[in-house]
């Protein structure tokens, strides 16, 4: 795994903090999976807009 810094707005960190606390994640693990999501979401509009 590499590691890497971003930056986050700050409401957007409270966010993802929040959810973290929810599904009892740290927010470092939350963000991954959020990351995660959003590239899977990504392929897939993209595989579309491919189709047509």
């Amino acid at each position: 795994m590499k590691r890497f810094n971003f930056y986050l707005p700050i409401d957007l960190y409270e966010r993802i903090k929040i959810m973290a606390k929810k599904y009892g994640l740290s927010v470092t693990k939350m963000t991954v999976k959020l990351l995660e999501i959003g590239y899977m979401k990504f392929l897939q509009f993209s595989q579309k807009d491919d189709e047509a």
